[in-house]
């Protein structure tokens, strides 16, 4: 097994010890802080070290130690399965495979799609979605055509039920896959329900793309063009909390590109539909 994904695991599992024993009422980034320093103690190494397994060996899916601690608690909480995802991606071997099937069991939850919330004295709850990707060779640009602005790493909106008023921080995920920036480029970074678009200051425009049927479990949607919609900002948040319904004809459309009628409706009956209960209920 990989040393990288042995010393993550290990992490991970120190972090649940403690979580569950002498640190259950701590900020989570200390009790990431404190499982390091002891993972580091047991086997003599510097505590940089261990943390430079996810800090270096993870990226782009993780980014730093928040985005890490973000993740795990997540799983920890049971509430996503992102964390396991993330290092099935980046198994080297069998053996690295079945060691993180082992520690990470896949669980299933039924909650609604594509988010995490960040409540003040917590980390935050991930929202389930795969981020694996298809790999292809970048396509050609015609001469003088504009590149599309790359999307920020963020956390999808989840839809929650909010019965006691607190202050939150959502973090939003966009995918930017290969096909959703083919989409993108079709429609010259025009939202598809108001034509809208973001001009930024180095010339580039802006968009955001969203899977009507969300990928990963429990949605399991298809990374294809017919599968997603180009949005602005405030559309793609709207769709990702199940507010707007769609009507394929009136969806501004673009050549080479048509969303199939299966994700509409997907989304109609699946995500907005799971919201108005949700509303219902509150």
């Amino acid at each position: 097994m990989s040393r990288k994904i042995e010393t993550i695991l290990e992490v991970i599992a120190e972090i649940r010890e403690l979580r569950s024993t002498t640190m259950h009422d701590s900020p989570f980034a200390d009790i990431r802080r404190q499982a390091v320093r002891s993972i580091a103690a047991r086997h003599k190494r510097a505590v940089a070290t261990i943390q430079n397994n996810w800090l270096r060996g993870l990226k782009p899916e993780i980014s730093g130690t928040a985005e890490f601690d973000t993740l795990v608690e997540a799983y920890l909480s049971g509430v996503s399965n992102h964390i396991r995802e993330i290092l099935l991606q980046f198994a080297q071997d069998k053996s690295d495979r079945q060691k993180i099937e082992k520690e990470l069991p896949e669980f299933e939850k039924a909650s609604p799609p594509n988010g995490m919330h960040l409540s003040q004295n917590s980390s935050l709850a991930a929202g389930n979605g795969s981020s694996h990707q298809q790999t292809a060779e970048p396509p050609v640009r015609a001469a003088g055509e504009r590149t599309p602005h790359p999307a920020p790493k963020a956390f999808d909106l989840r839809i929650r039920e909010r019965k006691i008023r607190k202050l939150c921080t959502t973090y939003r995920v966009l995918r930017e896959t290969d096909q959703a920036l083919r989409v993108r480029r079709f429609h010259g970074d025009r939202c598809q329900i108001c034509g809208s678009t973001i001009n930024l200051a180095d010339g580039s425009t802006y968009a955001e793309t969203h899977h009507l049927r969300p990928l990963g479990a429990p949605h399991h949607g298809e990374d294809i063009s017919e599968n997603i919609i180009c949005l602005c900002p405030n559309h793609h948040a709207m769709l990702d909390l199940g507010l707007h319904r769609l009507k394929a004809e009136e969806l501004r459309t673009a050549d080479g590109h048509k969303i199939a009628q299966e994700f509409i409706d997907y989304h109609n009956h699946a995500i907005c539909q799971q919201a108005e209960t949700v509303s219902a209920g509150a």
